[in-house]
């Protein structure tokens, strides 16, 4: 019986591990919006810049941001969608109440996925007066941002930061997680005058990389919109289907080796670019520092070549000393480290070397080696050869004592680390 509840434990435990496994960890741009109805069913639709595994989470909201945290206020609510199956790059997501505006528990629908009502005051209506959405992963109280889109207009909103504040289901500020860049669109007409319905205009283009695909799509310039205030748009099915998402360059992959052939003043070490980021590598080797994570601006060495393994040889350490060391690699998008490693030179054997005895026994002293973990003694009866390691004795510090010998011995001393 413990046996079958102890299997059954383990299938649990690992069953939830491939849960927790199948969770894509998003950022800020890896889902970007192309359309929003405000009248009627209200809807609206994304895109996938990244593929999503099944299983994935994030949430929506149409609470304000106040700059530092969500508005919650009578009338907002959040969901959460789920993914139900693999979604590659490219592919559009739509969500769509199903009561002529009204967010209730179970109005909202997804396709694909599903989505379910998390946290609601009162009932959720999607003003089109002004509002806003916000996809995130986290908690509310500590949100990832993903994406925004907004479209309320005030006196003094800006696209740098909306309304700059949040005091009402229409009003919000843009996050900083989302500001400054392509993650976010304020939507608008002329003037800039408030209206309802928008939707991306696919004919400026619906493939490139994720960063090309978002410059086009959080573009305002390059949106329908709608100027009646009454003919919301089909955006599900949009046209295109879907968008054509090319791979985007990122900074290189790279491993750190672990050091060999230490000396008192080198040691031999290297790493592994596995991914050069879709990008020609320009430069890779290892830095070194007395102090942890080395960059390129510390001591480094360069090596030819692209990905791939690679040794360098790292010269001129004092011996004794720790160094922390990890390879590092460059393209057009940056520079990237591997782990910070660590090792030892291999210190100098001690000097002022002194040895004294009484009737019974013999002392040696030395000075501190810098670097040293710990010292051995060597002894002999010939002065140029034939030492073997003298284990008679005990260490004190810097010193060594054991009994005194019958026969004529020299010693010397050899500093570990």
């Amino acid at each position: 019986m413990k046996k079958s509840i102890l299997l059954y434990l383990t299938v649990f435990i690992l069953s939830f591990f491939s849960l927790l496994n199948a969770q894509t960890t998003l950022t800020a741009g890896d889902i970007a919006f192309i359309g929003v109805n405000s009248d009627g069913d209200d809807e609206f639709s994304a895109v996938f810049l990244r593929d999503i595994t099944d299983g994935t989470t994030f949430r929506i909201t149409d609470k304000g941001w106040t700059g530092s945290a969500f508005f919650s206020t009578l009338g907002d609510g959040i969901w959460q969608w789920t993914a139900t199956g693999n979604y590659n790059a490219g592919t559009i997501l739509n969500f769509k109440t199903t009561v002529d505006g009204t967010i209730t528990a179970g109005s909202l629908v997804a396709t694909p996925g599903s989505v379910s009502w998390i946290e609601g005051n009162g009932e959720a209506v999607i003003s089109y007066t002004g509002d806003q959405f916000f996809l995130y992963q986290g908690t509310e109280a500590s949100p990832v941002f993903i994406a925004g889109a907004h479209w309320n207009v005030e006196t003094g909103s800006t696209i740098s930061n909306w309304d700059g504040f949040a005091n009402s289901n229409k009003t919000s500020a843009l996050p900083a997680a989302l500001s400054g860049s392509n993650y976010a669109i304020w939507l608008y007409g002329s003037g800039p005058t408030e209206y309802d319905n928008f939707m991306y205009n696919s004919a400026h283009g619906s493939s490139g990389t994720p960063d090309e695909i978002r410059n086009l799509v959080t573009n305002i310039a390059n949106w329908y919109v709608d100027t009646s205030n009454a003919t919301p748009y089909t955006i599900y099915p949009f046209s295109p289907s879907s968008f054509s998402v090319t791979p985007g360059t990122t900074a290189p992959a790279i491993t750190t080796t672990s050091a060999t052939s230490i000396t008192l003043n080198s040691a031999i070490t290297g790493g592994n670019v596995t991914d050069d980021g879709g990008a020609t590598i320009t430069a890779r080797g290892v830095c070194w520092n007395t102090t942890i994570n080395p960059t390129t601006s510390n001591p480094h060495t360069t090596e030819s070549g692209t990905t791939g393994s690679f040794t360098s040889s790292i010269t001129g350490l004092s011996p004794g000393i720790l160094y922390h060391y990890r390879s590092y690699a460059t393209n057009s998008q940056g520079t990237s480290y591997g782990a910070d490693l660590t090792f030892t030179t291999v210190p100098v054997n001690p000097e002022s070397v002194t040895i004294a005895n009484t009737l019974t026994e013999i002392t040696v002293s030395w000075n501190a080696v810098i670097g040293a973990t710990s010292y051995k003694i060597y002894y002999s009866t010939d002065p140029y050869t034939g030492f073997t390691e003298d284990t008679s004795g005990s260490f004190n510090g810097t010193s060594w004592t054991a009994p005194l010998s019958v026969d004529k011995h020299f010693y010397y001393v050899v500093a570990v680390n």
